[in-house]
């Protein structure tokens, strides 16, 4: 049968918001443009955990899982040269003799390698009790970004309503465009006493009310850093229930946790398992967002749907990379509880107090690594709108920040806001303060 949405490409697209390009990735071509430092996109500027990164070079150079294996456990004396000790390490990986077969530099299955589909199945028993099953739940995507519009484009129709908390990671709205989806948003409210980032529950009851299909959960919260509690979930999945939709989580930022639990929903309320898609990838938490690897944990009644759209918007994720996610989602307790929290509170701890002695006003980050300033406080900044003040940071000071109202789709509370990652090295962090303290003089 003809699909019903072909119908809409004719009519929808005059009448329904249409994509844009991304802000935050403007504001890093600008960073690069008037060398600031950039603390404008959540990506970090240091090297992954070796282990994984040597999965990756073996696959790439062993060619078979077998082929891997060899490579990391072969002695130097059998790498073919008897001249080691002058060589570089270009021509020690040349020398390395390579098999005749090669399976991890081609195409995998495109819903993903069945072993790393085991080792998220693995990984969602170890961390949160869960039984997943990998053949029939799991799909590998080409990163976190695609696993969202493809369950998008699984799960709704053209012009069905999502809820979205904003503010908001600017892909929501923008992917909701892409299928002809219309958007809802729920206002997180900033209790500047108390320090912490609240629900609108009216405004989210009269959101749930006008019929919406989807709910868009992404804890720890990017930009706020909340992290939504127990009760607060509760609520959402009750509502959710109540209207017979759909969750989708946004959980790559499941591990930086400064305070309270991340909460799995399918671990927290089981009944949630049948309208709740999980979408997740390494990239935050290994610090390789360039590897293009993430998946979603889907109900076992629309995961062919969810693959077969994958499969037609990016085929598969890279098979290199995805054989080296094994290693990485083997990785110790240590690396995700105590690791990987305790770097970026290191480097929270630093700028949010630094940021407040230039006036900026900063709610402490329960979770992530950004930082959502008050900025109108700044004298240097008070008259001017956000996306003036990133202009002036860029180009005047030398930082390159995201402005609030890239970040909400109905208040106004975005012209009160710049977003700041603090994932970058703390040499940058360190730097970026030295060049905002011009702001003070």
């Amino acid at each position: 049968p003809i699909d019903p949405a072909v119908f809409y490409l004719f009519r929808v697209p005059f009448v329904m918001a249409q994509p844009q390009q991304s802000v935050i990735r403007l504001m890093t071509r600008l960073a690069m443009e008037h060398g600031a430092v950039n603390l404008s996109q959540g990506f970090p500027n240091e090297p992954p955990p070796i282990d994984p990164v040597m999965s990756a070079v073996s696959a790439l150079l062993g060619g078979t899982e077998q082929g891997a294996a060899d490579l990391l456990e072969r002695k130097l004396g059998e790498c073919g040269s008897a001249e080691l000790g002058s060589m570089t390490v270009e021509e020690l990986l040349k020398s390395v003799q390579r098999p005749a077969l090669d399976t991890l530099n081609q195409y995998s299955i495109p819903f993903g390698r069945p072993d790393t589909r085991a080792a998220i199945a693995e990984y969602y028993k170890r961390f949160y009790g869960i039984d997943v099953d990998p053949n029939t739940q799991v799909t590998v995507h080409l990163g976190a970004t695609e696993a969202m519009a493809s369950t998008f484009r699984a799960l709704l129709s053209p012009e069905d309503r999502i809820l979205i908390f904003e503010p908001f990671h600017e892909i929501y709205p923008n992917q909701a465009a892409l299928f002809y989806l219309k958007c809802d948003y729920c206002t997180l409210q900033e209790d500047v006493e108390r320090g912490v980032w609240e629900v609108d529950w009216e405004g989210f009851d009269a959101a749930m009310a006008s019929g919406v299909k989807a709910v868009v959960l992404n804890t720890p919260h990017n930009p706020t850093g909340k992290v939504f509690l127990e009760w607060e979930l509760q609520r959402i999945f009750a509502a959710i229930k109540k209207a017979d939709a759909w969750l989708i989580t946004d959980d790559i930022y499941e591990h930086i946790l400064f305070q309270h639990t991340h909460l799995c929903p399918l671990a927290l309320d089981p009944e949630m398992a049948s309208r709740t898609v999980l979408v997740n990838s390494i990239s935050k938490a290994i610090s390789a967002t360039g590897w293009r690897v993430g998946w979603t944990i889907s109900p076992v009644a629309m995961t062919d749907t969810i693959r077969a759209v994958h499969d037609q918007m990016a085929l598969m994720a890279p098979n290199a990379q995805q054989f080296a996610t094994i290693r990485f989602l083997g990785l110790s307790d240590s690396h995700f509880k105590e690791d990987l929290p305790n770097k970026y509170r290191d480097r929270r701890d630093f700028i949010v107090p630094e940021l407040q002695k230039l006036g900026f006003g900063v709610s402490v980050p329960e979770g992530a690594y950004y930082a959502f300033c008050r900025y109108q406080q700044v004298p240097k900044l008070s008259a001017l709108g956000p996306v003036e003040a990133c202009k002036f940071l860029v180009e005047e000071v030398g930082v390159a920040v995201v402005p609030g109202d890239n970040f909400y789709g109905k208040s106004d509370d975005g012209q009160k806001y710049l977003r700041l990652a603090f994932c970058r090295s703390m040499d940058d962090l360190q730097e970026a303060i030295r060049r905002l303290a011009k702001l003070a003089e």
